[in-house]
């Protein structure tokens, strides 16, 4: 059960937003909410909430606008709530900074897992030393685990924390196949065990980013019905 920590819920409908406050109030937040964009980075400033859930298809200022101004201020995570079928504004909210997705409809058990596995990996970041530094340097794709920073080319490439969260787990146990579950347990968390198909999406947004063709990629190398492996061969 959470402490009673202050989440942000933005959507223009109003049974969303109750379905949000009651469900997250019983899982033991304190749920702020909001129904357009400016009114959210308003309440953003003013009440500096531990996350954001973030509807995208809102009228005035959309979830991607809202999304790229809350990234010009803040490092909250957010996690976009998108109807299904809507594949390109997720990519585009995670190039502008989201951490996670929920399709619609959604049950409120499987949001509060999500904001529980995201909240996990902030507080794991905040534990990582200087330790950790390490860069993968190919000549052509760079990924600096300090500055996470990410370039291919010589352009920076743009990852949301998962993204980046689950790249660095497969370079750091690169030319081995991690099994599904083992990668879903590490970057997820261990409630996310089965869900193959929740990793197989992730792994296409960073196939889209990384690899020359993401229909035949050159790093992110999958192993039929058991894993994935990062190639450097």
């Amino acid at each position: 059960m959470a402490d009673f920590l202050p989440i942000l819920a933005v959507d223009d409908d109003p049974s969303i937003l109750n379905l949000l406050r009651i469900g997250l109030t019983q899982e033991g937040y304190e749920v702020v909410t909001a129904t357009n964009g400016p009114e959210a980075l308003t309440i953003l400033q003013e009440r500096a909430p531990k996350l954001v859930v973030l509807d995208v298809l809102m009228p005035e200022m959309d979830g991607i606008e809202v999304c790229r101004r809350i990234r010009q201020v803040s490092s909250v995570p957010v996690i976009l709530l998108t109807a299904l079928g809507q594949e390109p504004d997720v990519v585009n909210g995670l190039d502008t900074g989201a951490d996670e997705y929920v399709t619609k409809p959604f049950s409120v058990a499987t949001l509060s897992a999500r904001i529980r596995a995201v909240l996990r990996r902030v507080e794991v970041d905040k534990g990582i030393g200087e330790e950790r530094r390490f860069v993968c340097d190919d000549g052509r794709l760079i990924v600096d685990f300090d500055l996470r920073q990410v370039l291919r080319d010589g352009s920076a490439i743009q990852l949301s924390a998962t993204e980046f969260r689950l790249l660095s787990y497969l370079i750091a146990n690169r030319d081995r196949v991690m099994p599904h579950q083992r990668i879903l347990e590490h970057v997820w968390g261990s409630e996310f065990a089965n869900q193959t198909a929740y990793l197989r999406t992730y792994v296409g947004f960073l196939r889209r980013k990384i690899e020359d063709d993401h229909q035949h990629p050159r790093y992110l190398v999958s192993c039929h019905g058991v894993g994935y492996s990062f190639h450097t061969g």
